[in-house]
């Protein structure tokens, strides 16, 4: 099987056949007119199904084709593993390339947009107005409302992060920089990474933002060596006796911190595991274990409260100790009502001897009550 290795074509010279040979590579800046985003989009089938996805319809800068989806060109995404979607009216570059017809006999040319052009360097949207129709309206595709509030990620030096369109931010830094909420001079060049949402509800999105733990609606931190101002919903931790852990805004060191206004963590055919060399706390306003089965807890020492030092009674054991009590004056009690006043001192005596012994064995037996790892205040 033979390829045709000229690949390369002119936007303008492109046809759905085989690519012509040409000197080099034009590639154009285009405006996105539509967006292929689902199989009830009329150019899902048109355009090879899923194959369409995501793909575009355009025209390119300065021309004066009206926005018509039906008389533009399509481009398909170049894009696979890391995929940027562009709303109506933003600026990509389109070029020629093969299709998914290499395998075949000869290459088959198609169009493709990469990467959209950064107009405004905003992360909401790079989008303008076409000036040729003398439009100063914008909008950015059916059903988008633009949110003017939502900003872009203040860079640091050194940093890589990737930036959704409405205040999500993925952050990979380590150097310090004053802007930032955990870097400092102490931890300069160490490691973090900060995944973040963020709905921005004030000021302009002209401003740029950072990451803030106690503002942001959810957001997951990896450090390596950093403090994160985190304040505590709950600070009591008066269960622990000796050796505390740190406040949850001043430990330094490697740590993750997730949080949100909730946490779930779910398995649906396996064990959830909690693991730690020191403590696990537990903090709120209130603790809720339910369990269909049992509850099981197991430990040398066991402490119902924080000033937990008495001993709890074994259930059965002391069920088992009242009762023979019990028994014992039950015989007593029979032998005094059924004495006689001719031999009454004589049966009384009686009995109260067997039951002497017995009240020594309840006095030793009162020892074994006491739980020796359970305690209660």
């Amino acid at each position: 099987m033979s390829f045709n290795v000229s690949l390369f074509s002119t936007l303008r010279n492109f046809t759905s056949g085989t690519l012509p040979k040409t000197q080099g590579i034009q590639r154009v800046f285009a405006r996105v007119i539509d967006v292929c985003s689902d199989e009830t989009h009329p150019d899902y089938e048109k355009f090879g199904k899923t194959l369409a996805l995501n793909g575009i319809r355009y025209k390119p800068l300065n021309s004066s084709l009206e926005e018509n989806p039906e008389n533009t060109p399509f481009a398909y995404s170049s894009q696979v593993d890391f995929v940027r979607v562009p709303v109506v009216n933003e600026i990509v570059e389109v070029f020629s390339g093969p299709s998914n017809s290499i395998a075949e006999s000869s290459y088959k040319a198609a169009n493709f947009y990469s990467s959209i052009h950064s107009l405004w360097n905003n992360a909401h949207h790079n989008a303008s107005p076409d000036l040729l129709f003398s439009s100063e309206e914008i909008t950015i595709g059916t059903g988008i409302q633009e949110s003017p509030s939502v900003k872009t990620l203040q860079p640091f030096t050194g940093d890589t992060y990737i930036q959704g369109r409405l205040g999500q931010s993925l952050r990979f830094a380590g150097f310090s920089h004053p802007d930032s909420t955990i870097t400092s001079e102490t931890d300069n060049g160490k490691p973090v990474a900060i995944l973040r949402v963020k709905h921005e509800t004030e000021d302009s999105g002209l401003n740029t933002t950072v990451e803030d733990v106690n503002l942001d609606d959810s957001s997951i931190y990896l450090t390596s060596d950093h403090i994160v101002p985190l304040q505590a919903s709950s600070t009591k931790l008066d269960t622990y006796r000796e050796n505390p852990p740190s406040a949850l805004d001043s430990f330094k060191g490697k740590q993750i911190i997730i949080d949100s206004g909730r946490i779930v963590l779910h398995t649906s055919s396996n064990h959830l595991l909690l693991n730690s060399k020191l403590s696990i706390g537990l903090s709120g306003n209130t603790l809720n274990l339910d369990s269909r089965e049992y509850i099981s807890i197991d430990s040398p020492s066991i402490f119902l409260g924080s000033e937990a030092k008495e001993p709890v009674l074994k259930g059965d054991t002391a069920v088992k100790l009242l009762e023979d009590i019990l028994s014992a004056l039950s015989s007593l009690v029979t032998t005094h009502s059924l004495a006689t006043p001719a031999t009454a001192h004589v049966q009384l005596i009686a009995g109260s001897q067997g039951i002497l012994p017995k009240i020594q064995s309840f006095k030793t037996r009162l020892q074994s009550l006491k739980s020796k790892k359970v305690f209660t205040e």
